[in-house]
């Protein structure tokens, strides 16, 4: 796991958690990103499903980006289509050694607010603009977090090393009960008897907290 001081501009680094259409590594997510100006979370989201971990940790990016910390990917994710936006390029190509344009935009964040800052982490509320379906399903447990006003947002992504991580590590009840969370906010682990299904339909609302280790979560 990574740990990294806390900051506002380590943050917006996390704020796209996007779903893969065809995973990387099974089950992962490698993203770079850059700010449009528009507003302090406003970014744009490009991910590559050919790359491997490696590839991407020796990635040199031009000025003006960054890369998103590698994730996993806790549900079945289907990225329904890729964002097109005039004057922005709907693809990248960074990687030499891969053919053609490996980068592909997926996301944009269009606004947020900060939810809780505290000694155990940053937590900031988003409106991400993707065209994703996550897919738990029945069996499986989850793990979610319920506001004050009973809305739900459930784990989705989950900052990792390497593509050795192991999976079964969100199979125990209690492996987040004492990982942060907004003040006022309960944690809840359960296993489905029915299969949950989120759908952005577009716009998705998302939880990013950056701890020691940064977590992405999707209102339900």
């Amino acid at each position: 796991m990574i740990k990294r001081k806390f900051s506002i501009v380590l943050l917006l680094t996390f704020l796209f958690q996007p779903v893969l259409s065809e995973p990387t590594e099974e089950g992962f997510t490698l993203k770079v990103l850059k700010r449009t100006g528009e507003n302090l979370f406003s970014n744009i989201a490009y991910e590559c499903n050919e790359c491997t971990f490696e590839q991407f940790e020796d990635l040199t990016l031009p000025r003006g980006w960054r890369k998103s910390p590698k994730q996993i990917i806790l549900p079945d994710g289907e990225l329904l289509n890729h964002l097109s936006f005039e004057g922005i390029s709907g693809f990248l190509d960074l990687i030499p050694e891969i053919p053609g344009d490996e980068f592909k935009l997926i996301a944009k964040t269009l606004e947020g607010n900060i939810v809780d800052i505290s000694f155990s982490g940053i937590m900031v509320e988003t409106k991400v603009m993707r065209n994703t379906i996550l897919r738990y399903p029945a069996g499986s447990r989850v793990h979610e977090l319920i506001d004050e006003d009973g809305n739900i947002y459930v784990l989705f992504a989950y900052e990792v090393d390497s593509a050795d991580f192991d999976r079964s590590f969100f199979e125990k009840i209690d492996v987040l009960s004492n990982y942060p969370h907004p003040k006022g906010w309960s944690y809840l682990s359960r296993i489905l008897n029915e299969d949950l299904i989120l759908n952005s339909n577009g716009i998705a609302n998302v939880l990013a907290i950056q701890s020691e280790t940064s977590s992405v979560w999707e209102k339900r």
